[in-house]
């Protein structure tokens, strides 16, 4: 495990960021840097990530981090920064994103308590698809990203409070909800999602990141184990009596129908609204059969005749969400 001094925040107080904004003139910022480095030499730590967000990345910001790379090369540290999903602030210049070890892409907040009246989800696959997309515009490398996951969601139900609730609570609330994006007005990323966000993290980019671990749930439905189980392909299953329930729930609001199962030689996938949808089907081991995606598709019928009998997986990517079958070959 490496371990960063992470500096800044989104949101800092009055006489923090008038300390800011003092440390980041070019007379002042040297022995800042200084500091910085001897307190992660003290602490034994591996590099710097800075988290400095929107009206605090000023005219000084890009000097600041050209002379920090400095720094830090000369003890091999790295240098990270925590960006919006799809803006760049106009105060970073080419020379200094293109110093970081790499980009941690805040892929969420497409909406929240600044948007009451903008009730929809706040990190849908698709907005990360947009984000990541966005970065590579910039001439940022693949290699150079890790996409953000969230792991909490905005709770849209009262405009006039629209507020963050974490992902462990709704799990605690039910643990069905673990497999949700969405309760009435409230949007987050479950475990289906998430899983689907690493894989196109897996294949696009460098990793992932999550924001933040103490609102993960701290058992079975964990994001972060999520994240693993996806990354090493390691086959899970959740308690019956909760999986048969979370199917009741959601028969008559599926995202889509999925004949028949057990199958033989056909697959036949009917997405919500015709709409279109990216398949994927893996094997028992994770391993993928098949990737594709289907625009406007309708039905979407699968030939299946060189599988061979056994258990698979089946991943729908159909609008804004996501949802996995288990589906058995007979």
């Amino acid at each position: 495990t490496k371990v960063s001094l992470s500096v800044g925040g989104g949101a800092l107080k009055p006489e923090w960021w008038s300390a800011w904004q003092y440390l980041l003139k070019p007379q002042n910022r040297s022995k800042f840097i200084q500091k910085l480095v001897q307190y992660i030499q003290e602490n034994n730590l591996q590099g710097i990530d800075v988290d400095l967000e929107w009206k605090y990345v000023n005219e000084d910001y890009s000097g600041f981090i050209l002379e920090l790379r400095d720094s830090l090369d000369l003890y091999d540290l790295t240098l990270t920064a925590a960006l919006p999903a799809i803006h760049r602030y106009p105060n970073i210049s080419d020379e200094a994103l293109a110093v970081y070890d790499w980009i941690n892409v805040m892929a969420y907040d497409l909406s929240g308590p600044w948007s009451p009246n903008k009730s929809i989800h706040h990190s849908p696959y698709s907005f990360a698809e947009r984000s990541i997309d966005y970065w590579r515009s910039q001439g940022v490398e693949s290699r150079r990203l890790t996409l953000g996951l969230p792991c909490y969601g905005w709770d849209f139900s009262n405009p006039k409070d629209v507020h963050s609730v974490t992902f462990r609570e709704l799990v605690d609330r039910n643990p069905n909800n673990g497999f949700k994006d969405q309760i009435g007005s409230t949007y987050f990323n479950g475990i289906p999602t998430i899983k689907a966000k690493t894989k196109f993290a897996k294949d696009e980019v460098s990793g992932v990141m999550l924001w933040q671990l103490g609102q993960d749930a701290f058992d079975e439905y964990s994001l972060l184990k999520a994240v693993d189980e996806e990354v090493n392909k390691v086959l899970v299953s959740y308690k019956p009596s909760q999986i048969q329930k979370e199917k009741v729930v959601k028969k008559k609001e599926s995202l889509l129908e999925v004949y028949p199962n057990p199958f033989s030689s056909m697959i036949h996938i009917q997405p919500e609204n015709r709409a279109s949808a990216k398949v994927i089907l893996m094997d028992y081991q994770g391993k993928s059969i098949l990737e594709k995606e289907f625009p406007n598709s309708g039905v979407i019928s699968l030939n299946t005749d060189s599988l061979p009998k056994g258990f698979y997986t089946l991943t729908v990517i159909n609008k804004e969400e996501v949802e996995i079958r288990k589906l058995v070959k007979q």
